[in-house]
């Protein structure tokens, strides 16, 4: 797991600590300058809490959640310019489904500070008391610009820039 993302040790030692423990948080905010492998990082998070296997990355589940094509493990992209209210709705009308497959259910956000007010409010909403089988992974590179409130109700992850040894 995280073998293709450089440096970023304490993510990945909050990471590991978290799924050994078998107690991730519900949310966590990805954050930190653009180019740093958050999206990739958060989907191989999500890979892991929803593959049976904890995320190995040899097995058919973890490829086949690594597709997309894991049903408990679902990316919401933004279309167009925005994440809007009608790309939320659905996925908070799903949150009260059981996993499929997995024991939990696994929503990754990338750009999430380009949701419009109303789909961050709605979020919001899920995010502050979600059921005990989902898990959100927000990721941003502008954490101002992100709804103080979702914030607040997420574990802050801060990624860095590399080193010069890593880079190398």
């Amino acid at each position: 797991m995280f073998d293709t993302i450089p440096g970023q040790e304490r993510a990945k030692a909050l990471f590991r600590r978290a799924l050994a423990g078998g107690a991730p948080s519900h949310a966590y905010l990805l954050t930190g300058p653009e180019g740093l492998g958050k999206v990739e990082f958060a989907r191989e998070v999500g890979v892991a809490l929803v593959a049976s296997c904890g995320g190995c990355g040899a097995c058919a589940e973890c490829e086949r959640a690594r597709r997309g094509a894991h049903p408990d493990l679902r990316v919401i992209a933004r279309e167009g310019e925005r994440i809007r209210l009608e790309q939320i709705n659905p996925l908070v009308a799903e949150l009260a489904l059981k996993p499929f497959t997995a024991e939990r259910r696994v929503w990754v956000l990338p750009e999430v500070e380009q949701l419009t007010p109303e789909a961050a409010n709605k979020l919001l909403k899920s995010i502050e008391e979600p059921p005990a089988h989902v898990h959100f992974l927000l990721v941003t590179d502008r954490v101002e610009r992100v709804l103080p409130t979702v914030v607040s109700r997420c574990q802050l992850v801060e990624f860095h820039p590399l080193s010069d040894g890593e880079v190398e």
